[in-house]
């Protein structure tokens, strides 16, 4: 598909729904092979690769914001990764359509880690630079 329809990042956006080749007595396995499955793709086409995990509860979901630590099932998803962008909309409300967002660089293998102000435009599943030039 790379090749074929220039593809140049590869995200899952529901790893909770992905299986491993065989049966597993338990999901850490499970992930972790999904884990290193992703890492082997990503090094093999030179792309990006990528998985949203499972989020936390709503309600956890308004009063902190994200970490590592949300990266659930498996610790090889934070181990295998090269780096951890994680979405925090403080303020969000349903069904508004630009909110006021924050990525956080919690992990990069190759450089700094920190935050960026974004808006993030729902109606077209964007992010963009939240800096207003005058």
């Amino acid at each position: 598909m790379k090749v074929e329809r220039g593809i140049d990042i590869l995200v899952l956006d529901y790893l909770g729904l992905m299986r491993g080749s065989q049966k597993y007595s338990n999901r850490v396995a499970e992930v972790s092979e999904i884990s290193a499955g992703l890492k082997s793709i990503a090094k093999t086409v030179r792309i990006p690769c990528g998985g949203l995990p499972t989020q936390p509860a709503p309600e956890d979901r308004r009063t902190r914001e994200p970490g590592l630590h949300d990266l659930r099932d498996s610790g090889s998803l934070e181990q295998d990764a090269d780096q951890v962008i994680l979405i925090h909309r403080p303020d969000s409300r349903d069904g508004q359509l630009c909110a006021e967002s924050e990525l956080i660089v919690a992990k990069n293998r190759q450089g700094r880690t920190g935050r960026a102000k974004v808006l993030f435009h729902r109606e077209w599943t964007r992010f963009v630079d939240a800096v207003v030039e005058e």
